[in-house]
């Protein structure tokens, strides 16, 4: 059985849930250790927290660090720190790994490639989003810390992927604005979506719902203003937009004038899931998206689909079939897409039950675990990458 070294970017408590846990699917054929930082609490029970969330899980081990009230540049730091130490501790002092994956090129991907190179083995880069765009849409008003981290970025994620003997990609264009990056030793599938433990409702409610954060990233401004485009013509119908947002203003006041438009607290995954199992649609407008869970979310809730037509959504998203795809940023193209869906139930439910289909055949588990063993698999038969 091989063994893994993951590292996650985190912040995240771990899903205690096996059949909602990764690692869990993922132990039939492998065991090692996850590395995360993760977000503490001020309150009593704190320290309690700090020791469930360093559980086991199938064939592997959770290991986090609890980082979250220093400033932000001594945190990235303190936490590659401790991807290094405790990934080149385990290695050498427990037992050794086959494979060093990270979940991103940024902080995770420096760490792996430092680990590469002090334990001499493979490193697999999975790219999550666009690296490309990952700081250019955070707020709606870049400043220059974005400024800086773009640029940081533009020169560190070429040289971090082209150090490592495989990258995971979420569809076959994302790193294609990067003409410095020459390692072509690619896997191209889905992260992994616990779909099977999503179970779509018979009944629905007449509101439009949207999941997710950074908000203006994600579109949110788009969809509001869309929504009150088409607000008159569907007066039953309510815009429900869920997700951390620490200042909502600036959508506060795109929303003034329309009731219908509920700008909500983020809230659990399984709040969230129930918030989807009764939407009457999903909307996901972002400007910058490599795949979307909560768009394999939505399909295992059986539910119709409007998203942009940006980045890998195309990909997993195909316009008439599982769902209809608009122009990024054109709120009116947005509000007749919505038009559409809201006029049309019969054909909405044909793209849902298209898109349940889909995932469950292409998206599932399952899947997921075929592919991740058939990536580790090419990866360990190839010569070493020096």
């Amino acid at each position: 059985m091989h063994r893994i070294l993951y590292l996650s970017p985190g912040p995240a408590r771990p899903n205690k849930n096996p059949q909602k846990n990764m690692f869990y699917h993922l132990s039939r054929y492998f065991s090692g250790d996850l590395l995360a930082p993760i977000w503490g609490r001020k309150d009593p029970k704190s320290l309690k927290a700090i020791k469930e969330v360093n559980l086991a899980m199938g064939n592997f081990q959770y290991h986090v660090t609890f980082s979250s009230k220093l400033p932000k540049i001594i945190k990235i730091f303190w936490d590659v720190l401790f991807y290094v130490f405790k990934g080149f501790y385990f290695h050498y002092f427990k037992k050794r790994y086959d494979v060093i994956i990270t979940y991103g090129p940024f902080k995770t991907g420096f760490a792996g490639y430092l680990l590469k190179k002090l334990t001499r083995t493979k490193l697999i880069i999975e790219v999550p989003g666009n690296p490309k765009k990952s700081f250019s849409f955070e707020t709606k008003d870049s400043n220059i810390i974005d400024k800086l981290k773009t640029k940081v970025g533009d020169l560190s994620v070429p040289f971090i992927i082209n150090g490592a003997d495989h990258i995971k990609l979420l569809y076959w264009e994302q790193l294609k604005e990067y003409s410095l990056i020459k390692n072509n030793k690619r896997s191209v599938f889905h992260d992994f979506v616990p779909i099977n433990a999503l179970k779509p409702s018979n009944e629905s409610d007449k509101y439009i719902l949207f999941l997710g954060f950074p908000w203006y990233l994600k579109g949110v401004d788009i969809l509001i203003k869309a929504f009150k485009l088409i607000s008159n013509e569907f007066p039953e119908y309510r815009l429900k937009i869920v997700g951390y947002c620490p200042d909502k203003s600036y959508f506060q006041k795109l929303a003034e004038g329309n009731d219908k438009i509920e700008l909500c607290d983020p809230a659990f995954h399984d709040e969230a899931m129930k918030l989807m199992s009764r939407c009457a649609l999903f909307v996901l407008p972002s400007r910058t998206e490599a795949m979307g869970k909560v768009l394999i979310e939505a399909m295992a809730s059986k539910k119709p689909i409007i998203a942009s037509n940006v980045d890998g959504i195309p990909h997993y998203i195909k316009h008439g079939f599982n769902g209809l795809l608009f122009e990024s940023e054109n709120v009116e193209d947005l509000a007749e897409k919505i038009r559409i869906i809201l006029n049309n139930p019969d054909y909405a439910k044909k793209l849902a039950e298209n898109g349940y289909r889909y995932v469950h055949q292409y998206l599932s588990e399952e899947r997921y675990v075929e592919c991740f063993k058939k990536m580790i698999e090419k990866v360990l038969k190839c010569p070493e990458r020096r």
